[in-house]
């Protein structure tokens, strides 16, 4: 988009004309629609940042080699078309600026009124970009962020500590109040159901809609997020001194079997110790 605000601002100053504003106008209706519907930014698991067309080709082509190829015919359209629309300014430069060579000069009057009305148009195209550039990058990803960690105050609640409980009866206190506000949807694909308690033990249980190929992934995912986030948050200081331990159970839709992940102070320290 930088682009298109740089050619805007040099049509304001310096190539004013219908035909040459025209093309920027085209250069920006071609890069927003290509946003729209081709901007890969999202995974098989949560689309969130994909354009409408590339979650649809995703899907069909399983995350597989072929969105390789998407890609490189994607990129390889864009800047095509993209080039051409510049070409097509730069054109319309050329005839502007003879048309000025031809011009007799202004008076000082003039030129200093026509810079006053280039620079109101100067303030409004960056405002509008600056606008712009909040609600499609900055606002989406600040989203995103927040629905990547909605999970987590949920599964770092402290226990309850009123006095005179056992760490038994804070552990079931805290499955029950985790289990007012369920079932809990936490993206497209994963739902927070129930919390369980067992002695020492507070267990979360989400479904996944995804396939047994999956499986993998979402262990990957399991280990390298959500075990180091448990073990550096809020968490861990029940696990060091009230001995309570976090299990993290995942069905899916087509899962043979439930992945569960336990999280305990052994499994910390020995996080501590590899890292």
């Amino acid at each position: 988009m930088l682009i298109v605000i740089v050619a805007a601002l040099l049509g304001i100053w310096r190539y004013r004309s219908i035909e040459y504003f025209k093309w920027v106008g085209i250069a920006a209706v071609w890069m927003f629609v290509a946003g729209v519907l081709f901007y890969a930014g999202g995974t098989l698991e949560d689309p969130t940042g994909d354009g409408i067309i590339t979650h649809q080709i995703r899907v069909a082509a399983n995350n597989g080699p072929m969105m390789g190829l998407f890609a490189i015919a994607f990129l390889i359209v864009y800047w095509g078309g993209l080039i051409f629309f510049i070409s097509r300014m730069v054109k319309a430069a050329r005839a502007v600026r003879e048309a000025d060579e031809l011009a007799f000069a202004e008076d000082e009057y003039a030129r200093a009124e026509n810079t006053g009305r280039k620079a109101l148009e100067t303030v409004a195209l960056l405002a509008a970009s600056v606008v712009w550039i909040w609600f499609a990058f900055l606002e989406p990803a600040q989203d995103q962020q927040e629905g990547m960690d909605a999970d987590i105050p949920l599964q770092n609640a402290p226990l309850p500590s009123p006095a005179g409980l056992s760490v038994e009866q804070e552990v079931m206190g805290a499955a029950a109040e985790i289990n007012a506000g369920l079932p809990q949807k936490i993206d497209e694909v994963t739902t927070l159901e129930k919390a369980t308690a067992a002695g020492k033990k507070l267990a979360y249980h989400y479904r996944i809609e995804g396939t047994s190929a999956d499986r993998d992934k979402l262990l990957t995912f399991i280990r390298s997020n959500v075990v180091p986030k448990a073990c550096t948050g809020s968490l861990r200081p029940y696990m060091r001194d009230k001995g309570v331990s976090y299990t993290y159970s995942y069905v899916g839709t087509d899962f043979t079997a439930p992945i569960e992940v336990n999280i305990d102070e052994k499994m910390c320290e020995g996080l501590e110790d590899y890292r």
